[in-house]
């Protein structure tokens, strides 16, 4: 079972890239960022413009804890949310948004508790 669901998170995270959306537009950005070990935020990443961002955070050392945000910006300063909640990633996870345009993003990683020197690393694709 635990198979199925690595390859299907595989599988969702690629099919922004197998199947553009409407008007087959090129992915904006493709970034996979330094693992976290402790709490806090990536660097910023310019998409260029993107509004459909999917991520996915690989998690290791089992967390007891682990919440995420997705974080955009028009000009690389001011930060606003672009996930519409907090994210659990107590394990591997996917995560689409969409129709919340972006300059630049990044991964905010809001708490990480537990386990064994976990790790969250993001990979992120927008469009």
């Amino acid at each position: 079972m635990r198979r199925f669901t690595y390859l299907l998170a595989a599988l969702v995270f690629a099919i922004p890239f197998l199947f553009p959306l409407a008007g087959g537009a090129a992915v904006a950005g493709v970034n996979s960022f330094t693992a976290q070990t402790a709490v806090g935020q990536t660097a910023g990443f310019d998409v260029g413009t993107a509004s459909v961002h999917s991520i996915q955070l690989v998690v290791t050392g089992a967390p007891t804890a682990c919440t995420y945000r997705l974080q955009g910006s028009n000009d690389g300063t001011t930060w606003y949310h672009i996930s519409a909640a907090d994210i659990t990633c107590t394990s591997s996870i996917v995560s689409f948004e969409s129709n919340k345009p972006a300059r630049f993003v990044r991964g905010d990683l809001k708490t990480l508790t537990g386990g064994a020197s976990p790790t969250v690393t993001l990979h992120y694709a927008g469009k």
